[in-house]
């Protein structure tokens, strides 16, 4: 795991969010999109300030919260949010400033979000107000937040509303209107609120795709953050673009590489398999290699037979044959070969199954991305998929 590759990813997220007046939120669910989420956001606290972190659970929360806690130097005005998809769509907000550390559990106040649903589909409060066909089968949003916050005013209630927040569904579509849509719906629900004299103290609309897709021009600042009492401040929610996993946006760099160790070669006559079925039958007499990385460690059996391919040597390989729960099989080229790269390989040597190599510029010779597309799936899905036992992270 690239540090200094998150470091710079951050940055230039940071860039971006400062210019629409907004401050980062790192996501870090997922035990950060597969990368390790304490080791990489105590980091980003420690190394360049980063004060906001989001995750997908509560337990999530807790172990990020701890962690910090016990670092002195990310411990200060650090802010953790953990999306709790229950059906109120309430994000729930844990606050880990020493003073609140120190006051007591009668005093604290659980800080909620409004997660506003323009146009995702999943959940969420409703932008449109109640029609007349609706009546009576379901509350205006507006309605429902006027009660939850009464509560916390009137009765003393332990919540207290911190904000509202929308999620883009179609950002990284340069040509689509959608994000727009979605944004026109979030900024009526929200002008409904305030003239319900409703104070919202944050707002948060972009992810990676929205705040990075240059030609979108959504979010109107001023007409977002300004408020009759104190503005609403603004924040960004960014995961993919600070783990580097969103190839659209040249100026990222990859943070992660895979590797495995090649653990035995052998000289395969014509006719021999390996592996399982048989399903690779050597051609002619070939050298194969045994790599300590299979299925169960979160590399796609998908990627056997061909479709993959492995760097050793700074040379590709592709795999032989299915992959195996514990290893797979690279063919290294015929045997008789005894000048190529393959011929070279040994025991001990490294294989990088995805991204670049130390000291490597770019995304490598197997690029993350490249992976995903074959497999018609997300770079996410595929470090998310790595086993968090087994696959040791380094950084």
């Amino acid at each position: 795991v690239r540090l200094s590759a998150l470091e710079h990813n951050y940055s230039e997220v940071e860039s971006v969010a400062n210019r629409q007046q907004c401050s980062v939120i790192v996501v870090v669910k997922a035990d950060g999109y597969g990368h390790g989420a304490i080791p990489t956001a105590l980091y980003l606290a420690d190394k360049i300030g980063a004060d906001a972190f989001a995750v997908a659970t509560l337990q999530e929360g807790i172990a990020l919260r701890k962690a910090i806690q016990e670092t002195a130097a990310a411990a200060a005005a650090t802010t953790i949010t953990t999306n709790n998809n229950n059906d109120n769509a309430i994000n729930y907000y844990f606050n880990l400033n020493n003073k609140l550390n120190q006051t007591s559990a009668a005093t604290k106040r659980l800080r909620w979000h409004a997660l506003v649903d323009s146009g995702m589909g999943r959940l969420g409060f409703r932008t449109d107000p109640v029609s007349k066909e609706d009546q009576g089968k379901r509350r205006d949003s507006v309605e429902i937040l006027k009660e939850l916050v009464d509560l916390e005013v009137n009765l003393d209630c332990p919540i207290e509303f911190y904000g509202m927040c929308t999620h883009m569904a179609d950002a990284s579509n340069s040509t689509s209107t959608y994000t727009n849509s979605q944004i026109n719906k979030f900024t009526n629900l929200l002008k409904r609120v305030r003239n319900a004299g409703i104070s919202v103290p944050t707002i948060s609309t972009d992810n990676s795709a929205a705040l990075l897709t240059t030609n979108l021009t959504h979010f109107d600042s001023k007409e977002l953050l300004t408020q009759t009492d104190a503005n609403s401040r603004g924040f960004v929610r960014t995961g993919g673009a600070i783990y580097g996993q969103r190839p659209t946006f040249s100026q990222l760099r990859a943070v992660s590489t895979l590797m495995a160790s090649v653990r035995h070669v052998a000289i395969l006559k014509e006719g021999e398999s390996v592996g399982y079925d048989r399903a690779y039958v050597a051609p002619m007499n070939s050298r194969i290699a045994t790599l300590t990385i299979g299925f169960a460690d979160g590399y796609p059996r998908e990627l056997g037979n061909g479709i993959g391919r492995v760097s050793i040597r700074g040379h590709l390989f592709p795999v032989a044959g299915n992959v195996c729960m514990d290893m797979l099989m690279v063919e290294l080229g015929p045997a008789g070969d005894k000048e190529g790269i393959g011929a070279q390989v040994v025991v001990g040597d490294t294989a990088i199954l995805w991204g670049p190599d130390d000291g490597e510029e770019g995304e490598g010779h197997v690029r993350l991305q490249d992976l995903a597309a074959i497999l018609k799936t997300t770079q996410s899905a595929l470090t998310c998929g790595l086993n968090k036992e087994r696959v040791l992270r380094q950084y």
